[in-house]
């Protein structure tokens, strides 16, 4: 195809006919191949910030804590998301457990790896009570202290393990879940046997594994922190987490 785009297609269609089909809707496209943008993925943000954005009278913080991470091509990012599936992905992980219903800060909470070409990076959110800013913070980040330096229990990793399998497992009912992967594979290089082994390796991950690389993506002594509030209200307590900088809500 022109440019060098890709197009998949899934269903109860033959080869034959998904052909006729793209040649229809894409056979005038005109154009020749077009180098692919190449944009290096830079490193880790180093210094700890803490950016406010005020929104005056807001009953509730929006808090978004991140980073840059993990590349999707990078051999650990299966380990990556096996860690985050312990710390912050569904009503089973820590922050969900802790924040959520054991603290009862926020109706929803969690956190994941953003990883393309293009982007890397982990990020977790969630929208709290103006009043609870402070402790909810403190006990985020309690959260990535803890995943970064003691070794998930037996039980609670094969959870973990066995809730990813099974996730991957449900998608191969798709046929367009069974196409994105296969489009994944391609799209990055992967190995034609990369799903193949995909849950053998998720099962492979040690607890060792998961504090190495919670200790390379989860960020803590760098983390950047970006809360949208009442500045009248929370502007102070933010100060304990970070420099801070106040950004209006018009800037770029």
């Amino acid at each position: 195809m022109p440019s060098g785009a890709w197009a998949g297609i899934s269903g109860d269609i033959t080869p034959a006919g998904a052909v006729a089909k793209l040649e229809k809707a894409l056979g005038s496209w005109k154009g020749g191949p077009v180098a692919p943008v190449s944009l290096p993925l830079p490193p880790p943000i180093a210094e700890k910030k803490v950016y406010l954005i005020p929104r005056p009278n807001s009953v509730q913080t929006a808090l978004f804590v991140a980073n840059l991470a993990i590349a999707r091509a990078d051999p650990e990012y299966i380990t990556c998301a096996v860690m985050n599936q312990v710390l912050g992905s569904g009503p089973s992980s820590r922050l969900f457990r802790n924040i959520r219903e054991e603290k009862g800060y926020t109706y929803g909470i969690g956190s994941g790896f953003m990883a393309s070409h293009y982007s890397n990076f982990f990020q977790a959110n969630t929208s709290v009570r103006t009043e609870v800013t402070e402790p909810a913070l403190a006990e985020l980040l309690k959260e990535f202290g803890d995943i970064r330096e003691r070794p998930v229990p037996g039980g609670e990793l094969a959870d973990a393990q066995s809730a990813i399998v099974a996730s991957f497992v449900l998608g191969l009912e798709s046929s367009s879940s069974v196409l994105g992967r296969w489009m994944t594979q391609r799209e990055y290089g992967f190995p034609e046997d990369y799903w193949d082994s995909y849950p053998a390796k998720v099962m492979a991950v040690t607890a060792e594994d998961i504090r190495r690389v919670a200790r390379k993506y989860v960020p803590l002594g760098n983390i950047q922190i970006i809360a949208v509030g009442d500045a009248s209200k929370i502007g102070d307590l933010l100060k304990k987490f970070g420099p801070v900088e106040q950004v209006p809500p018009d800037a770029n």
